[in-house]
C-alpha cells in the first residue's frame, strides 16, 4: 500500500440509558485516500442499535481502485477514481444506503436497502450505471472490439434479493 498515515477519533458517551459512540478515520496509504465517519446509538437489543455513517476512499487511476476489491482490469484510464458510502439504520431492519463509484469515465451506484446480515445482502434498491464515453469501460475490461465503442451509457435496473438470491429485473438502458 505505500506510506500509510491514519489518524482515527472515538468519543463514547451515555445517552438516554445506552451508549452513543461516535467515530472518525482518516488518512492515506501510498496513493489511496480515506476518510470514514459515523455513529453507534446503542439501544435495548443489538438488533435495535442504530449505526450511520459515511466513507469515501480515492485513488489515483480507476485500475489502482478496481485492485483495491479485487478485481484486475485490462485497461486503465489514468483518472482519479472515487467511492463514496453513505449509511443509517439497524442490524434488525437494515440499512439505507447509497453506493457511487466514479471510475473508468462513469458513475456507478446502489440506492437502497443493504442487509448485511441475512443471505444475498438483503437487496431492495436500484443500480445505476452513468458514463459520458463508454470507450474506458470496454477498454478496462478487455473487449476484442476492433474499435471501442463510444457515447453515454444510461443503465438502471431495480435489484432485490429473493430467497437468498440477488435478482436484477428490468434492466433499461441507451448507448
Amino acid at each position: 500500500l505505500g506510506r500509510t498515515a491514519l489518524k482515527g477519533t472515538v468519543a463514547v458517551r451515555p445517552k438516554d440509558g445506552g451508549i452513543e459512540t461516535g467515530f472518525d478515520v482518516n488518512g492515506t496509504a501510498g496513493d489511496i485516500s480515506l476518510a470514514i465517519t459515523g455513529q453507534i446509538d446503542g439501544g435495548a437489543t443489538p438488533d435495535a442499535t442504530r449505526i450511520s455513517g459515511s466513507s469515501e476512499i480515492g485513488t489515483g487511476s480507476s485500475a489502482r481502485m478496481a485492485a483495491l476489491v479485487g478485481l484486475a482490469p485490462v485497461g486503465d484510464d489514468q483518472q482519479p477514481a472515487r467511492l463514496v458510502a453513505t449509511f443509517d439504520g439497524t442490524p434488525g431492519q437494515g440499512f439505507r444506503s447509497d453506493l457511487q463509484l466514479d471510475a473508468f469515465g462513469g458513475r456507478h451506484g446502489y440506492r437502497g436497502l443493504i442487509n448485511p446480515f441475512v443471505p444475498g445482502l438483503g437487496l431492495d434498491g436500484k443500480l445505476e450505471m452513468r458514463a459520458t464515453d463508454v470507450g474506458a469501460m470496454a477498454r478496462a475490461m478487455g473487449l476484442p472490439l476492433q474499435s471501442m465503442p463510444s457515447g453515454v451509457l444510461v443503465i438502471d435496473a431495480p435489484v432485490k434479493t429473493e430467497g437468498g438470491e440477488i435478482r436484477v429485473a428490468d434492466l433499461s438502458g441507451r448507448l
